[in-house]
């Protein structure tokens, strides 16, 4: 009996052993599974944007990646290992795009969910409208500050460019040192910029500044590197500042005009030193419209204001006796105060004469004098004395006597006072005396002594001497 139950206890260990072993095996078969990837969302620029990488961790896990939206074509995706490597297209709409990338798992037994990331790409800008190419004839016109607008001081600069289709003939109208390129067309398309830069004192020699002009439609707070867009301040038909103006020829064959105006933009200007420039330019229309123009190539230089001398001297000038033919007394009579007389005379190269109608012919050189003296006793004798000149502050000023006007140049009026000219067929040369004085002597027979002392409106000498008959000028009319 003992033996019996000995025998049962070593089965009932032996049975006891084998079933623990048993469930080890059934622990080591239990696996676990998981699938997981980062980030959960990528955002993208919405051009030029670089690659993205979503990192996979998975257990026990085999998996593939794919776009949600099959139609998504903007999207790619490619993967590697434990990448997928996330690539856009470039947004070239107005609004924001987005998409998902699926995570799938591959073997069924994992029972595991797919992982989602989202994929955004910020809203592309509208697509630049083709450049309208200008045709290689433009004119900038330079006004000194304050000229057209109160602009704190700046210069102002227009810019007058036409397109390829546009017949135009520009032709300089001319007011002694300043004038201004104007053109002329009967259809086309005509583009006038008005820009602002800090003021420089080169009057004759100025240039638009390389950068980008920004729009500004406040006339007070226009500062350097704006343009102007269109403004109405001056009462005209037309905007002022910058706009755009079409002409087309009616069935009658009679020219109808079209102003555009421009409420925004920029100007990118690129100036190489030799009076060329490049020019990009972007508008925003008053209808909401944009346009592109492009422009390479000359700007013929023109300028308007007030110019800081008027001389075409550029040194010192003496004019001996014996250049002169004749003094004329072109006029001489009682001023707006009758105890004052005014002498207008004039000398003439040798080469020169006075013609029947008062003008005056032939090449060489000129000299135009307005003296005051203490009214005469109708001898017409021109009184021996130092005229000294002077520039009167008002027209209204009284003359003293014994004085000189001093010259001037006015482009609706012509020259005044006391001045220099040289005519030839290249055109003239022209001196205002602004300082200094004009001393006349009697001499025998009639004949006078003039010596002229004087100083043009930038610092140059002018010496001018002459004797002879003072002739009396009379016009034929």
């Amino acid at each position: 009996m003992k033996k019996n139950v000995l025998f049962l206890t070593i089965a009932l260990f032996a049975m006891f052993f084998a079933s623990c072993d048993n469930n080890n095996e059934e622990e080591i078969t239990l696996l676990e599974y998981s699938l997981k990837a980062t980030p959960t969302s990528l955002t993208f620029a919405p051009k030029d944007a670089e690659a993205q990488v979503i990192t996979v961790e998975s257990e026990n896990v085999t998996w593939s990646a794919m776009k949600e939206d099959v139609t998504a074509d903007w999207l790619s995706i490619e993967s590697s290992d434990n990448q997928v490597t996330v690539k856009v297209a470039d947004n070239t709409e107005t609004v924001e795009r987005s998409s998902r990338i699926m995570i799938m798992p591959t073997n069924s037994e994992s029972n595991v969910d797919e992982v989602y990331i989202t994929v955004t790409q910020g809203a592309g800008e509208p697509l630049k409208p083709e450049p309208i190419q200008l045709k290689n004839v433009g004119a900038i016109t330079y006004y000194t500050p304050n000229y057209l607008f109160n602009t704190n001081d700046n210069d102002e600069f227009l810019i007058e460019l036409y397109t390829e289709e546009t017949d135009v003939e520009l032709s300089f109208v001319e007011f002694g040192k300043t004038g201004y390129w104007s053109g002329s067309f009967t259809s086309g398309n005509h583009l006038l910029l008005h820009l602002f830069n800090e003021h420089s004192d080169d009057f004759f020699n100025p240039c638009i500044k390389s950068g980008t002009y920004t729009a500004c439609s406040d006339l007070s707070q226009l500062a350097p590197m704006n343009f102007v867009t269109s403004v109405r301040v001056m009462g005209n038909s037309w905007p002022d500042g910058s706009y755009i103006e079409n002409r087309t020829i009616n069935k009658n064959g009679i020219t109808e005009t079209e102003f555009i105006e421009i409420v925004d933009g920029k100007i990118d200007l690129t100036y190489d030193g030799t009076s060329n420039y490049e020019i990009h330019i972007e508008l925003i229309l008053q209808d909401g419209t944009e346009v592109v123009y492009e422009y390479a190539g000359e700007l013929k230089l023109s300028n308007l204001g007030k110019a800081p001398y008027v001389t075409d001297l550029t040194e010192n000038l003496t004019v001996g006796k014996d250049v002169f033919g004749q003094a004329l007394l072109a006029d001489c009579y009682p001023f707006t105060n009758p105890e004052i007389t005014q002498w207008d005379i004039q000398f003439i190269d040798k080469n020169m004469e006075a013609l029947p109608d008062g003008t005056i012919g032939g090449f060489g050189h000129h000299v135009g004098l307005t003296l005051y003296s203490t009214t005469s006793d109708g001898t017409d004798k021109l009184p021996a004395q130092e005229y000294v000149l002077f520039q009167p502050e008002t027209a209204l000023q009284e003359n003293e006597p014994y004085t000189a006007m001093a010259g001037s140049y006015d482009p609706w009026i012509g020259k005044g006072g006391c001045y220099w000219e040289l005519v030839s067929e290249d055109g003239e040369k022209f001196a205002p005396m602004t300082t200094g004085k004009i001393t006349v002597k009697h001499l025998e027979n009639d004949r006078y002594s003039f010596v002229i002392q004087a100083v043009d409106d930038n610092g140059h000498e002018i010496t001018i001497e002459h004797e002879g008959e003072l002739i009396k000028m009379i016009p034929q009319l």
